[in-house]
């Protein structure tokens, strides 16, 4: 099981629940896509992560290129082609099934994609991404600043040093004195 764990130091004390989003239990930590489609091809060790999304942790995704070729889904990037793969259900492109014949995606266009395999809903997606879209972008002046540090942590109340700061459509770099 998984487990939300608050560590308090100031009141020193340790909060430990689990995790209200899990349903079922979570067999793998990231999957890997494998095939001739992928930057790695057929090398298991060089396949292109999938991570884990922070608030459904049985569903994994990312952003990639692909080419025209096939690929499947690995669940362990330092085993060999014995592992178990999620392939396509022949039955459902949009499905994945876990072991099996192999039958993989063919992917027949080359584009920047959006891919995402829900292994509780046993669900694969594969979005194009259209790389010169440029999303909505805030421009209202009055809207509320946010404060990052350089490594990207959101700050809720700055003290003396330097940030990012957002508001807006604009990021610039502040130095709070």
């Amino acid at each position: 099981a998984n487990y939300d764990i608050v560590c308090n130091l100031a009141e020193k004390t340790v909060v430990v629940t689990k995790a209200a989003y899990q349903t079922t239990a979570l067999k793998h930590t990231a999957l890997w896509m494998i095939g001739s489609a992928t930057k790695g091809g057929w090398s298991i060790g060089e396949g292109t992560i999938m991570k884990a999304d922070a608030t459904n942790p049985a569903k994994f995704s990312a952003r990639t290129e692909l080419k025209a070729g096939e690929l499947k889904f690995g669940t362990n990037v330092y085993a060999g082609f014995d592992q178990m793969f999620y392939l396509r259900d022949l039955s459902d492109e949009g499905k994945i099934v876990f072991g099996g014949d192999d039958n993989k995606w063919k992917i027949t266009e080359e584009a920047t994609y959006d891919v995402t395999v829900d292994v509780a809903a046993m669900t694969v997606s594969f979005t194009k991404v259209d790389p010169t879209a440029i999303s909505t972008v805030e421009t209202a002046n009055n809207a509320p600043a946010v404060y990052y540090t350089l490594s990207g942590v959101k700050v809720e109340k700055p003290v003396a040093g330097v940030y990012v700061k957002r508001q807006g459509g604009k990021s610039v770099k502040v130095v709070v004195k």
